[in-house]
């Protein structure tokens, strides 16, 4: 390891992106998500990057950017903190529209904030192996900037060098929201630091979100149902995870799905048979108040122009009333007629279903509702 020395002394630009709103959870599941959402959100500021910026580091549920001997004008930086915040929050929007998960962390996440620092810093870096980061006084004094006295928990805070430029009557006639501010802060070590910050709250209003649209359902649906010694919120979590799918549901070979993603309303998935891939879409309905809904919609499949199957959960005391429902709309007519029979089969693999799902259940109880994938789980215990 060792320092790597700039070749002259021009500035550089440290930029931070930072969430914070998530409180600690302690039941596993919250946590998982959590974890998932994060990356997500960490992933879309990443993408929405317009001035090429250097990714340093992910710290935590922030991402240090760098820009090495260059150093965009307040114009630029204002603009890229809009951009990534109308994209961090477009993200949240749409995720609660689209949730169907109601733990801690999912039900929660749209209460999540970002922040932005804009350093203007004179660093050297840290070469590790192949790596390199920024590393100087100014990297601390950039981290030291994320615990300030502005009021509000949005904004885009510039550092001292940043201050001429931020006098610039141009900037609030071509950002009517923009409001400047001015504050300073004592650090160890450091001292008096002073600062300007633009809130970013106003931005929210631009934020455009479109409502979800319900499957249609059938008049006569097939319905199995049954009382499942699990609480709602674990055997939804059974259910609804594919990383727990192979616990209740062999009939696969595999399944293909978007890994550390939490399933939600459009997330699709493939079942990989041995002599065909059948691709499902995740979709929620209107059941009623207290329950959990988990829906998975077929189109366009052989008979069939589109059949939904929906998980619908009601907690009874620590138990779960799970009602199954299998809503299928034939491509014709001619079809119809064999709906007697093809509604046998439907029914037949309801039942199976509900079966290795109570199976699940019960061994799930049994280790304590520990939610491990069924790779991992000590293959001794027997049902």
């Amino acid at each position: 390891m060792g320092i790597v020395s700039p070749v002259c002394m021009s500035y550089s630009l440290l930029f931070i992106a930072d969430i914070s709103g998530f409180t600690k959870f302690v039941n596993e599941t919250e946590i998982n998500h959590s974890r998932h959402i994060v990356s997500e959100l960490l992933e879309a500021l990443i993408d929405s990057d317009k001035l090429n910026m250097e990714v340093a580091e992910i710290e935590g549920d922030a991402v240090l950017f760098y820009k090495y001997r260059e150093v965009p004008g307040v114009d630029a930086l204002l603009a890229q903190g809009k951009e990534m915040f109308l994209e961090f929050h477009s993200h949240l929007a749409n995720y609660k529209q689209r949730r169907i998960c109601h733990c801690g962390a999912c039900s929660s996440a749209h209460n999540l904030t970002i922040k932005f620092i804009a350093h203007r810093a004179d660093f050297n870096f840290v070469r590790v192996k192949t790596h390199r980061k920024p590393h100087g006084s100014d990297v601390i004094l950039a981290h030291r900037l994320l615990k300030n006295d502005i009021p509000g928990q949005e904004y885009l805070l510039f550092s001292e060098g940043f201050s001429s430029s931020l006098t610039s009557s141009e900037l609030s006639t071509k950002y009517p929201w923009v409001k400047i501010g001015s504050a300073a802060s004592t650090y160890d070590d450091i001292g008096e630091t002073t600062y300007q910050f633009i809130s970013l709250e106003a931005l929210k209003k631009q934020i455009e979100v479109k409502p979800s649209i319900f499957p249609v359902l059938t008049k006569d649906p097939i319905i199995v149902e049954g009382l499942i010694n699990l609480d709602s919120a674990t055997l939804f979590e059974l259910i609804a995870n594919f990383d727990f799918r192979d616990q209740w549901n062999n009939a696969p070979l595999s399944m293909e799905f978007e890994k550390d993603r939490v399933n939600r309303v459009g997330t699709r998935h493939v079942c990989v048979f041995s002599n065909e891939e059948i691709e499902f879409e995740t979709v929620t309905n209107d059941f009623g108040s207290n329950k959990l809904v988990y829906g998975e919609r077929l189109d366009n499949y052989k008979f069939v122009k589109e059949a939904t199957n929906y998980f619908i959960l009601e907690d009874k005391e620590g138990q779960t009333l799970l009602r199954i429902e299998s809503h299928i709309m034939p491509k014709n007519k001619v079809i119809k007629l064999f709906s007697l029979f093809y509604k046998m089969i439907f029914r037949k693999t309801l039942k199976k279903a509900f079966g290795n799902i109570e199976g699940a259940a019960r061994r799930l109880k049994l280790r304590g509702a520990n939610m491990v994938p069924l790779k991992e789980l000590d293959q001794v215990v027997n049902v």
